[in-house]
């Protein structure tokens, strides 16, 4: 009732207030359930300096399942007349925060004259500490900031690297079913253009415990294929702001080789943050598309800006990591890690199962790097071997 035009009376019995002259639009703002914890949002109307606090709601099923749900936000609902207003989360007495998202979304208009437009509400927001995309990915905080795709997660304490706590993607049902978290909004709008680096260390299990293995090379078989990770980014489906629509993008990290086997195996990739992507009121990465008889446990979880020195301009060309970090393929092809050109203790990559001529290793370069008007000189020892000779 702070901000209505005229005299109120309280209907208890029907659980609602009515103001004379007064019409009212509501408008909500859906967030991240575990970043909502002690969350208020306050509304002020710039024009008479009135604020409101408004506290949020979350459906809470007595079925378990559905509240780690990757759907189930936490909503903030305010129903305002004519006027401007501005909006802000507060967290335990700190202005400007910001929830991971926050995903606007109004309610139809109503049938009277009089209510708050659209562009007349403006979330500000302070950008937080960015040297972590992911939170709690240590599981430190059990399975806090962690939702899942169908399937089911779970908490798996001393699971993890060297007895460290882990989170399980468990109970799946479908090559698709997947574990995730939301990634800050804020810090990927003020990156745009720059590059992430991903990582997560994973072990593939059945229901039994039993560790199992995959081949990172295949694909197209649902039973063979290793996990990889999606995003599902969501965006406003036009200027009403009452509906969405999603955009996906696939095989943004895949396992690095060689895998160890019965151990934890290094799930890797880097990435462009994109226009699609910074325009997005929410971005979900989850780990999927691998067999649904196998569970994975989830340790160590980093989603981090990309090192942007330009010493060398790519990254693990000498190999000396003795594994596949930082090399992707073009197509479908094979890769193996072998014996490299000294034949004493160094590596290679070999690419074989080749199909196309432009099949072979490639990797993301330090495109920012680039200074114009200068040459670069690129060195690299190949062989061209045809049925393995």
């Amino acid at each position: 009732t702070t901000f209505a035009n005229g005299p109120c009376t309280d209907l208890s019995e029907q659980c609602l207030t009515f103001c004379e002259n007064t019409c009212l639009r509501t408008v909500n703002f859906d967030v991240e359930r575990d970043a909502a914890e002690n969350l208020t949002l306050h509304v002020h109307n710039i024009g008479d300096n009135k604020t409101i606090d408004v506290y949020g709601n979350i459906d809470v099923n007595s079925n378990m399942y559905w509240n780690r749900y990757y759907t189930t936000y936490r909503r903030f609902s305010a129903s305002l007349p004519a006027g401007q207003y501005s909006a802000e989360f507060h967290q335990e007495g700190i202005p400007a925060v910001f929830p991971i998202f926050a995903r606007e979304l109004w309610e139809p208009e109503p049938q009277c004259l009089g209510h708050v437009a659209i562009e007349d509400v403006s979330l500000s927001f302070s950008v937080p500490n960015c040297d972590n995309f992911i939170k709690n990915g240590d599981m430190e905080d059990g399975h806090k900031y962690w939702h899942h795709v169908k399937g089911d997660i779970q908490f798996l304490p001393g699971k993890g690297i060297a007895g460290s706590n882990a989170i399980g993607s468990i109970n799946r049902k479908s090559y698709n079913d997947a574990i995730g978290q939301y990634i800050n909004i804020p810090c990927v709008k003020n990156n745009v253009g720059k590059y992430l680096e991903f990582k997560a260390w994973i072990k593939l299990v059945d229901s039994n415990g039993k560790v199992m293995s995959c081949d990172p090379n295949n694909l197209s078989d649902k039973y063979k294929s290793c996990p990889v990770v999606y995003l599902k980014s969501e965006r406003h489906k036009d200027s009403s702001k009452m509906t969405y629509k999603a955009s996906y993008q696939s095989g943004k990290a895949k396992f690095i080789q060689p895998l160890e086997s019965g151990d934890f195996n290094l799930l890797h990739g880097v990435f462009r943050i994109s226009e699609t992507l910074g325009n997005a009121e929410s971005i979900f990465l989850y780990i999927t598309r691998f067999n649904k008889n196998y569970e994975i446990i989830l340790d160590n979880v980093s989603l981090t800006l990309f090192d942007t020195s330009c010493d060398d301009l790519v990254s693990n060309g000498d190999l000396k990591l003795g594994n596949s970090l930082y090399w992707e393929t073009n197509g479908l092809p094979s890769i193996e890690i072998v014996p490299g050109y000294d034949g004493n203790g160094d590596s290679a990559i070999k690419v074989s199962k080749r199909t196309r001529s432009w099949n072979g290793p490639s990797q993301n370069i330090k495109v920012g790097c680039f200074e114009e008007g200068k040459r670069y000189l690129v060195k690299a020892k190949l062989k061209l071997e045809k049925d393995d000779k």
